[in-house]
């Protein structure tokens, strides 16, 4: 079955991440309206969110500070994993740190988020669409792998919309 990988950068360390702003989307909402724009029927069967929850999660439930754009991407996330995207048709899911943390093996339940990384970028790479932010290196490091291996259906999002980085030539990380 075909899915899309999405790279949704919009954890706390990127919100204050200062390189680059002009080309950033922290709000996990915007992301999601430019999908629905771009593919207004599903192009995939399924979704897999590559996100650190954990991120997300210790910075909604620290008391110390107030981070209100945290909670909505918290809260997005939640909800596309629960009743999917476009209007049910299309399940969504997480795949790399579950994956770590549920395993048996001690050192990669010991190291989720280094071994879910690994995970999400195979999904990614393996994806029929990939889309992913300018300023990720590891959105750079998967389109590159993708382009190389005749993969093409891959996107950036950005402020006004997904851009397509459909060429021969891999994007070069520059923020």
């Amino acid at each position: 079955r075909s899915y899309m990988a999405l790279h949704a950068r919009v954890e706390p360390d990127m919100q204050v991440h200062e390189y680059c702003p002009e080309k950033k989307m922290k709000n996990f909402t915007d992301i999601i309206s430019m999908l629905h724009a771009h593919f207004p029927d599903p192009p995939v069967d399924n979704v897999v969110i590559t996100i650190n929850r954990a991120l997300l999660e210790k910075e909604v439930s620290n008391t110390n500070i107030t981070n209100d754009l945290a909670v909505t991407n918290l809260q997005v996330l939640n909800d596309i994993i629960k009743n999917g995207l476009w209007d049910g048709r299309v399940k969504v899911m997480e795949a790399g740190g579950n994956i770590a943390k549920a395993s048996t093996i001690g050192v990669y339940s010991k190291h989720p988020m280094l071994l879910g990384a690994l995970i999400d970028y195979f999904i990614g790479v393996d994806s029929s669409i990939f889309i992913g932010t300018e300023v990720s290196a590891f959105s750079n490091m998967a389109i590159s792998a993708r382009i190389f291996r005749g993969r093409t259906d891959n996107y950036f999002y950005a402020p006004g919309g997904l851009k397509a980085i459909n060429t021969t030539h891999p994007p070069r990380f520059v923020c």
